[in-house]
């Protein structure tokens, strides 16, 4: 992978120290990457099972990276071959984060601030939609369903916060606690079967592979 040659190490290491701390941790060039604590790319879920539901060739493909925080998942897509990869998302801190990651890649991903409903509402089709860690932040998840489901043309992959396990005998529905100590996020929380109502019943996907279960879960869905 080509590297701008007005980088190098001191320079990025500089500048990661400038736009940090990172959520997300990737790897740059010379051995450097931006949040190395976290140890996988993409903090607190299953990186490993995350991209087994994503094609590993994207040649192509247009992807739609939601809430894309620092480009973890921006960035992989890309390296899968997918022709066209936007990424979005609500804090001009992360876009800031993952423009300079793509610019020392030497990658071509389209970044830029948005809402969810706002950017979904107005956006063209994408064949594959990576929405992870989101749906627990947002309002309004059923019409957020109903977008995704519109733009998606083939694929979503969608992870989010579960019902934590001692209220796992709770099965119906969508499942809405506070959360008083995290008072940035909503207060979302759903588990596997208010998934699979919510995308399928409600918002019309077809196909819904469940990936991972637990105070995280994971699903895969098709048109």
């Amino acid at each position: 992978m080509k590297m701008l040659t007005r980088h190098n190490a001191e320079s990025i290491t500089a500048k990661i120290a400038e736009l940090g701390p990172f959520y997300h941790n990737i790897d740059l060039p010379f051995g450097i990457t931006t949040a190395p604590e976290h140890g996988t790319p993409a903090r607190g879920v299953n990186w490993g099972k995350l991209l087994t539901a994503l094609p590993n060739d994207l040649s192509g493909k247009t992807v739609l990276d939601i809430g894309c925080n620092a480009g973890a998942f921006s960035i992989e897509a890309k390296k899968r071959g997918a022709a066209r990869v936007v990424g979005f998302d609500y804090s001009q801190k992360f876009i800031d984060q993952a423009k300079f990651c793509a610019e020392v890649l030497d990658l071509e991903i389209e970044y830029s601030v948005a809402r969810v409903d706002d950017f979904l509402s107005a956006s063209e089709p994408f064949d594959v939609v990576i929405f992870v860690g989101v749906l627990y932040h947002l309002e309004d998840p059923v019409g957020t369903a109903k977008l995704i489901r519109k733009v998606a043309r083939s694929l979503c992959v969608l992870e989010t916060v579960g019902v934590s396990p001692h209220l796992r005998a709770v099965t119906e529905g969508i499942v809405q606690f506070p959360r008083p100590k995290i008072t940035h996020s909503g207060s979302t929380w759903i588990n596997m079967e208010g998934l699979r109502y919510l995308f399928q019943e409600v918002a019309g996907f077809r196909g819904f592979e469940p990936l991972f279960d637990g105070s995280r879960i994971a699903v895969k869905l098709t048109k």
